[in-house]
């Protein structure tokens, strides 16, 4: 059930911030369950930030390709543009992490599916139901490791400027 050093908000949602295991509601046992809480980013993090350095950089020469005119790249230019896709992904990672979307992506899968025919069942009859849909939701781990990233990538680039002004 619930170990002895956390604090339970309430019985249906999850767990206050001070236990040292995220818990999510165990719809089939009636209680909760462990989920490894966010730790260091493991490799997968270095691979998609090196994607989204690529996307940052294109788009930091892109407007340069098509303006035709000369211009040196400067490196703020290019610290700023990458964070900015960062920030964008990360946030949109801590979005998806709470659940913001999760009863509107749920709701329109049922009608989709009531509409196709596929629902045998009354949705007050269905076991699980929603609490499954939302305890199956991946999580984005690296979605606050990349805003982190992005905070310092536009500090640097606020440095870098510096000389500039």
């Amino acid at each position: 059930m619930v170990p002895n050093n956390c604090i339970v908000v309430n019985e249906n949602a999850f767990t206050h911030a001070s236990c040292p295991e995220n818990l999510r509601m165990d719809s089939e046992n009636g209680g909760m369950k462990s989920v490894p809480a966010t730790s260091l980013p493991g490799t997968k993090i270095w691979k998609r930030a090196l994607l989204l350095s690529a996307v940052g950089i294109g788009l930091t020469w892109l407007p340069r390709l098509f303006s035709r005119r000369a211009g040196a790249l400067l490196l703020p230019d290019v610290l700023f543009t990458v964070g900015s896709v960062f920030l964008v992904v990360g946030l949109w990672g801590l979005i998806k992490n709470m659940g913001t979307f999760n009863s509107m992506k749920y709701g329109t899968k049922s009608l989709l599916r009531m509409f196709q025919g596929k629902r045998e069942q009354p949705q007050d009859k269905m076991a699980g139901g929603f609490l499954e849909y939302v305890n199956s939701r991946s999580r984005d781990r690296e979605a606050p490791w990349l805003v982190a990233i992005a905070a310092v990538l536009m500090v640097l680039s606020a440095v870098a400027s510096i000389p500039f002004l």
